[in-house]
């Protein structure tokens, strides 16, 4: 007597087929989510007393966002912010209104890092995570 009939094999490509579209769906719905989510990835603002004045005149940082990249002023360095506009310039320390930065801090935005300093006021960036955050403890130039 001969063994009986196999039965039919089952094909797996509607398997593979719903795989293949549920990772698609989870990339694109996770990238689409990522872009909404970090829209401005990285921002900067400034904290501190705010100043009434010119919008021409270099004044005490306001408390919000300032239009600049502050990736390139490190301890020691001199810089001015523009009220109203909130622009930081590179300065010299002599000039109306500099303010030197005391101590650059990476990897944190915490206020509380310039707690050792005598800084008056803070800039920070906070970039893609925290290996692109810092804080610049800022005060007047003398």
């Amino acid at each position: 007597m001969p063994p009986p009939p196999a039965p039919p094999k089952k094909s797996k490509a509607p398997m593979i087929i719903l795989i293949i579209v549920g990772v698609l769906v989870l990339c694109c719905g996770g990238g689409g989510a990522a872009a909404y989510f970090s829209k401005d990835d990285t921002s900067t603002s400034a904290s501190g007393d705010s100043s009434s004045g010119d919008s021409a005149t270099p004044t005490a940082p306001t408390t919000g966002d300032v239009n600049s990249d502050l990736d390139g002023y490190h301890t020691g360095d001199c810089l001015t912010i523009e009220n109203g506009s909130n622009d930081v310039s590179e300065a010299q320390c002599t000039d109306p209104g500099a303010y030197k930065v005391l101590l650059r801090v990476n990897y944190t935005t915490a206020d509380s890092a310039c707690d050792s300093t005598d800084a008056t006021e803070t800039l920070t960036q906070d970039g893609t995570g925290t290996k692109d955050d810092f804080i610049l403890c800022i005060a007047k130039a003398q």
